[in-house]
């Protein structure tokens, strides 16, 4: 693509180009016939388009436009164009907007290539490639800060141009030179986390903060505060001081920023003080944040900031339903049926669930585990041990796995029962599940549910190791601490547990009858029943 770049001012926006009538040059604009001139042409255009010293006529104004447009007049392309993207007083028409986007753009209008160059991270209906994009950001990046930052974001990740840090760091930098606000923040965690080929500088990154909080043109703060509570939660160059960290989270929550608002929402659930992450989980649901709305919907179906009220849980996961949560349609098919209060609605629910998984849809053959499986009113040992037959007959070891984790902590609305979520992980782990794996060198790292045992916590961690995982294991791994002798006696109990791994056979385990006698959860008035022999052998084979 050939670009032609002049000298021209870029135009911000639509009311800039409206605003910059010049009555001058048409004598004031009271007359009403066509002018030659297409600059003319376009200051009448103008001047119809919003009723100044002539009749409003839009459709007067939008001919202008176009006979000036046409006649290579830059800003009537521009204007041209905006009106065509937004359907302003035309048909919407992202063929023509892109037309006279381009024109824009090959006769200077740097916000032109800026719009035609924005189809690289948003949806905006113009018909661009992607390498005509990149070639468009990149004339757009000789002027425009904004644009010199997302085409160094360009360079950072590889994304349409070669990788080169380099390059982003010079872009970035001269962006910085205008103060732009994400330039600034981008260039301070850059020198904090020292990127590929940048050297780290905590005095830098600190700098290009501090010229970002302090410059009085940039309103929103939110960003600049998030990322001082990371520098004095991780210690980036000053001592890490987790109260001030939490304060400019705080800060930056008040001001809107989803990011902090969950972090704190997060944090507070972590240390159990649900008041705290009732209030930030709030703000966030207020964005339509899903997982803040079902933190909502579990603090009030829970009580755990005073009663349990189940119809506000009702409320915040049909809100969350309405985002696209699945795991919101399934928390209501159990409320309604603890409430009674839409029949009609549970019965849908559960209807469209069984017709899922009579087809072969794994998801819903678990969610109905789950329904069937928990204590709620719609408990039924047999149907959930059906269900999960099933998924066992499915072989679908990372569906296995969730419903043990589940068992092991009580999630998902099903009661607790170590015994046999053991038996469910030792399966999963035994038939190649990686995740799993983790999971139970986790379990032994810790002494969770087992006894301690940091021989068998290092055979699992080395077996659960792929590409993906490779550097958390191996922290993992450092973290058992094994002296050489103890390191001799794990290497001999990973390869013990290698050859037994290579006699599983493909037997699928027989839910029905090997936990005939071991109910999937204790509705709260049933006694206590004692775990089952066998579900506990089963786990301490390994």
């Amino acid at each position: 693509m050939t670009v032609n770049v002049k000298k021209i001012l870029p135009l911000a926006s639509l009311v800039f180009l409206l605003s910059a009538c010049d009555d001058s040059v048409l004598g004031g604009g009271s007359s009403s016939s066509v002018p030659e001139d297409p600059k003319q042409m376009y200051e009448l255009g103008k001047d119809y388009f919003a009723g100044m010293n002539v009749e409003f006529d839009r459709e007067k104004a939008v001919e202008l436009f176009t006979m000036a447009a046409d006649a290579d007049y830059p800003q009537a392309e521009y204007m041209l164009a905006s009106l065509y993207i937004d359907g302003n007083s035309v048909p919407k028409d992202y063929q023509k907007a892109t037309k006279y986007f381009r024109k824009a753009a090959d006769h200077g209008i740097s916000e032109a290539a800026i719009r035609l160059s924005e189809t690289l991270h948003k949806k905006n209906g113009l018909i661009v490639s992607k390498e005509e994009a990149v070639e468009y950001l990149k004339q757009a990046a000789e002027s425009d800060p904004r644009s010199m930052t997302f085409l160094a974001k360009l360079y950072m990740y590889g994304d349409g141009v070669e990788n080169n840090y380099k390059k982003a760091e010079a872009l970035l930098l001269k962006a910085s030179s205008y103060k732009e606000p994400e330039a600034l923040l981008i260039l301070s965690d850059m020198y904090f986390s020292g990127a590929p080929g940048i050297l780290r500088d905590d005095y830098k990154g600190m700098n290009f903060l501090k010229i970002a909080m302090n410059d009085p043109d940039n309103s929103d703060k939110s960003r600049i505060h998030m990322a001082l509570g990371k520098v004095y939660l991780y210690g980036r160059g000053v001592p890490v001081d987790e109260k001030l960290a939490v304060e400019y989270f705080a800060k930056a929550g008040e001001q809107g920023l989803l990011d902090a608002q969950i972090y704190l929402g997060d944090r507070y659930w972590d240390e159990k003080d649900y008041k705290r992450a009732q209030y930030w989980y709030g703000k966030a649901a207020q964005q339509n944040h899903v997982q803040a709305q079902l933190r909502l919907a579990e603090i009030s179906q829970q009580g755990l900031c005073g009663e349990v009220n189940l119809q506000e849980a009702i409320a915040w996961n049909e809100k969350a339903v309405l985002n696209g949560s699945e795991q919101a349609r399934f928390n209501l098919v159990v409320l309604y049926a603890e409430t009674d209060s839409n029949p009609e609605k549970l019965n849908s629910l559960i209807a469209g669930l069984e017709e899922q998984a009579e087809s072969g849809d794994r998801g819903a053959l678990s969610k109905l585990f789950y329904l069937y499986a928990g204590d709620s009113k719609l408990h039924d040992g047999q149907k959930a041990k059906g269900y999960l037959q099933q998924i066992i007959d499915y072989r679908d070891m990372m569906l296995i796995g969730n419903i043990g984790e589940n068992l092991l902590h009580g999630g998902n609305h099903i009661q607790q029962n170590t015994e046999y979520a053991m038996v469910l992980l030792n399966y999963a782990a035994d038939h190649g599940d990686h995740s799993v794996r983790i999971k139970l060198g986790d379990l032994y790292r810790k002494g969770e549910f087992v006894a301690a045992d940091p021989i068998k916590a290092y055979a699992w961690y080395n077996l659960g190791i792929d590409k993906g995982n490779k550097a958390d294991v191996d922290s993992r791994i450092k973290s058992l601490k094994l002296n050489r002798r103890d390191l001799k006696k794990a290497n001999a109990y990973l390869e013990k547990l290698r050859r037994s791994l290579s006699l599983v056979t493909d037997d699928k385990i027989d839910v029905m009858s090997a936990f005939e006698d071991f109910p999937l959860a204790v509705a709260a008035e049933d006694t206590e029943v004692p775990a089952a022999e066998q579900g506990g052998d089963a786990a301490s084979q390994k």
